[in-house]
């Protein structure tokens, strides 16, 4: 019979989904004070580094608003990215 250590520490655990107000909240947090840094299309590493403290800075500002739940700023990219590409889609 075979075991397996599983590691509990890599394991992401999963967190609850976004509600329509920290989506609301997100959208207005880019478009009104971070949308210069985050859309930006240069890639250099000072561009990056800019990038990164504005999720970073939008983070804890929205952790400030929302209350319901902690995001971080990975999470917030990737959801801001996955709202983007749904609506482009819809608007093609």
């Amino acid at each position: 019979m075979v075991t397996y250590q599983v590691d509990t520490e890599k394991i992401n655990k999963r967190s609850h989904n976004f509600s329509s107000k920290e989506e609301n909240i997100l959208l207005t947090l880019v478009k009104d004070k971070y949308a210069r840094q985050i859309e930006c299309k240069k890639t250099d590493t000072n561009a990056n580094k800019c990038k990164t403290e504005a999720w970073l800075k939008l983070a804890k500002e929205f952790n400030s608003y929302s209350g319901e739940s902690y995001r971080d700023a990975q999470v917030l990219r990737k959801k801001f990215l996955i709202m983007k590409k749904k609506i482009k889609k819809k608007l093609f």
